[in-house]
């Protein structure tokens, strides 16, 4: 099978953005998960009464 340049460089672009895609969401998921962690150590009675 014959794949021209054009062809391939747009397999790479597709590629990159699915990853990037998957990379965002991985990440928003832990900054989300770290933020409830945080809360809930914040509303235990750390703060002074």
């Amino acid at each position: 099978m014959h794949v021209d340049f054009a062809s391939a460089l747009n397999l790479v672009s597709t590629v990159t953005l699915i990853g990037a895609l998957v990379f965002t969401g991985l990440q928003v998921r832990a900054a989300n998960r770290a933020r409830r962690e945080q809360a809930a150590v914040t509303e235990h009675g750390n703060s002074p009464k």
